[in-house]
């Protein structure tokens, strides 16, 4: 069994993850084999199933930690009502999530029995949009609110990848802009009252 603390495997897996990041950055990942990412990665094929039992398994695992992390960033999102809100929120949940840039724009391409990063962060929008819904939309029938649900998580998922394509912070300061003058970009929608 591998030891998880060892700096040894630390900096193995970090390599391993980083040449499927690489790989993925140049071709789709059904064309990336285990020979691809050992090469890659200048590491013989015991060392990687050592680690992993497929790349599968390992684009998983990178996909899991984005999901933690992305909901870390909704959490601080989140963290005041959004009728209360402030464009610095908003300017933080962006930073926060550029950290994980490289890897969120690359995992995007990755497609695996368990998770497609691109559905499973569209959930994770909906999820907590319906937890902020004010208490002027209870009177909404299920299906509105999850059409509004469903509409919050497409706006926000397409502003996030276009802000993380370009990556700069005058991506991150177009979309705050846009909050600021009313515009949907991971914000309370544009209309204040549904009715």
């Amino acid at each position: 069994m591998v030891n998880t603390k060892d700096l040894r495997v630390i900096k193995t897996r970090s390599v391993i993850e980083q040449a499927l990041i690489n790989l993925l950055e140049q071709k789709e990942f059904e064309h990336i084999s285990v020979q691809n990412i050992v090469e890659e990665a200048m590491i013989n094929r015991k060392t990687f199933y050592s680690h992993y039992q497929d790349k599968y398994q390992l684009a998983d695992l990178l996909i899991e930690r984005i999901l933690d992390h992305f909901q870390e960033a909704l959490k601080i999102r989140f963290a005041v009502p959004l009728h209360e809100d402030n464009p610095d929120t908003l300017r933080t949940f962006y930073h926060v999530i550029f950290q994980d840039r490289q890897m969120i724009l690359a995992l995007f391409k990755a497609r695996t029995d368990h998770h497609y990063l691109w559905d499973d962060l569209m959930a994770l929008l909906r999820k907590a949009y319906l937890k902020v819904m004010p208490p002027t939309f209870d009177h909404l029938t299920s299906i509105n609110a999850d059409y509004l649900c469903q509409s919050y998580a497409t706006l926000s998922l397409s502003s996030i990848k276009w802000a993380l394509e370009l990556g700069t912070e005058e991506a991150i300061e177009v979309i705050v802009s846009s909050y600021t003058r009313g515009l949907p970009a991971m914000v309370w929608p544009p209309w204040s009252d549904p009715t």
